[in-house]
Formats: C-alpha cells, structure tokens, sequence
C-alpha cells in the first residue's frame, strides 16, 4: 500500500514538472516553416521598412541577404549575394536592418532552426511609392488644416482674454465674464 503512495506522488510530482513545459509548447503548436520564415520578416520588416522606399533602390528590385545566427537569434555575420540589385548604399541600409533586428525568432521555432538562412527583400514598387507621396500629402494636408483650426480658435478665444485681466482670479471659463452673459447681469 505504502508502495502504491509513492509511485502516485511520484507521478503527479512529474506531472506537475512536466505540465508547465507542456503548456508553454502548446502555444507553439502547429508552426509551419513558413511560420519561420514570416516571423524573422517580421523582425526585420520595421527596421527594413523606411529604407525600401529609398531613392537609391530601383522600384521593385530585389536583393538577397544571406545571415549566419546561432541558436537564440544572435547574428553572426549577415552577407549580400551577386545576384542583389541594390546599389551600395542599399546594400549598406539592408545588413543594418537586419543587424537592428536582432534577436530573429528563435524560440517557438527550434524545429525550423537553420543556422544559415537566405531571405529576399524588396524595394518598394512604383504604386507603393505613389501611395506613400499621396499618404504624406494628405498627411500634410490634415496638419495644415489643423494648424488653420487651432489659430481659429486661439483668435477667437484671445478676443474674450481681455476679461481676464479685470478678473485674474476668476475660473477659466471666461464666456461668463462677458456682457450680456446670464452671469455678468446677475444683480449683485
């Protein structure tokens, strides 16, 4: 009977070790490659993102960066191949992308782990560069209209300001104070 205890304790004390691991697996279940391969573009993507857009890129041209990391996601070297059409300053702008971007996912995706992955990256198209000249236009465009409210609304409220200076003391609202107003009729 005694025995019986122990094997039971034993157990669930192994259950007990072993479920937490469990349940941190389980969160990583059903990754795919591809999985991989969109998380460690999603790492490097933010840092990458601007420079896609510069000038110096051909619309569209493409370039293939060859990273060497270790297990944890730090960078050992990162190297352009021939076949990249970016110039040297694109070039230049790609390794610090992918050198900002580290850690690269590495935890969760073990099984896909290779210690030397080849990704390629894209300049922006020509639509993606028009749409970015029309998103900072009307961009501007807000930022102009709400630079033309704001001075609106400071001349109309600087014409009530000079009430502020008979009642220094008076609270904020200052449309209290002007003549005609319910407050400033009162009988006093």
């Amino acid at each position: 009977m005694r025995r019986n205890k122990l094997i039971v304790i034993a157990s669930l004390g192994a259950w007990l070790l072993v479920m937490p691991l469990a349940d941190s697996l389980a969160q990583f279940a059903g990754r795919t490659s591809s999985d991989y391969v969109s998380a460690l573009y999603a790492a490097i993507y933010p840092h990458w993102a601007s420079d896609s857009y510069s000038n110096d890129l051909q619309p569209g041209s493409t370039c293939v960066a060859r990273i060497v990391q270790v297990p944890g996601g730090d960078i050992l070297s990162v190297d352009i191949l021939p076949e990249c059409a970016f110039g040297k300053e694109g070039q230049a702008a790609l390794i610090t992308a992918v050198r900002q971007s580290v850690p690269l996912p590495y935890r969760g995706y073990e099984s896909f782990y290779q210690r030397e992955i080849r990704l390629v990256f894209h300049a922006a198209s020509a639509s993606d560069r028009e749409a970015k000249i029309a998103e900072a236009a009307a961009n501007q465009r807000s930022r102009n209209e709400q630079a033309e409210s704001e001075k609106h609304w400071d001349a109309k409220m600087r014409a009530r300001m000079p009430y502020d200076k008979y009642a220094p003391d008076a609270p904020p609202n200052y449309s209290s104070l002007a003549p005609g107003s319910a407050s400033s009729t009162a009988p006093q």
